[in-house]
């Protein structure tokens, strides 16, 4: 499996969808999931750690997961299928540990909350993600993205 960190939420101007970007920790490759406004939004929000005087929908699955008594303890993009991504959020309470079936944005949403470690399997960062080239910078990187159609990935479906 591959670490990566949540890169930031960019805007395809061709799918006029946003995309969450995942940097390999130790490498030069970053993985776009094209996701849902909603999601982008919480995700967005998770990141700046804005709070709200009410939990939001993540605040809250976050919320019952401690109230349980677990943690979580990782999230892993696991498979593309047909073109959709599949990930599971990993929690454990002790030495018992429970994997749940989730979207990507869900569980990135979750994920930057808590602030656990984000897999991808090495066979989706193979098969989806792009290459860096040395000192590419973000604005170069958001120029790069413009250029690509999701289509290029395979079909992407929420």
């Amino acid at each position: 499996m591959i670490k990566v960190s949540v890169s930031g939420i960019g805007f395809d101007p061709g799918s006029k969808g946003p995309v969450v970007l995942l940097k390999e920790e130790d490498g030069s490759r970053i993985l776009p999931v094209w996701i849902g406004e909603c999601e982008a939004i919480a995700i967005h929000i998770g990141l700046n750690g804005t709070e709200f005087q009410r939990p939001l929908t993540h605040d809250l699955l976050k919320n019952v997961i401690t109230g349980l008594g677990y943690r979580v303890k990782s999230v892993i993009i696991d498979k593309v299928e047909g073109g959709v991504f599949y990930a599971r959020i990993v929690l454990y309470q002790g030495d018992e540990v429970i994997e749940v079936d989730a979207r990507p944005s869900d569980a990135l949403a979750l994920a930057v909350r808590v602030g656990c470690t984000v897999f991808v399997e090495e066979e989706v960062m193979d098969m989806s993600s792009i290459a860096l080239e040395d000192g590419m910078d973000p604005d170069a990187l958001r120029e790069y993205l413009k250029g690509i159609d999701p289509e290029d990935f395979g079909k992407f479906t929420l």
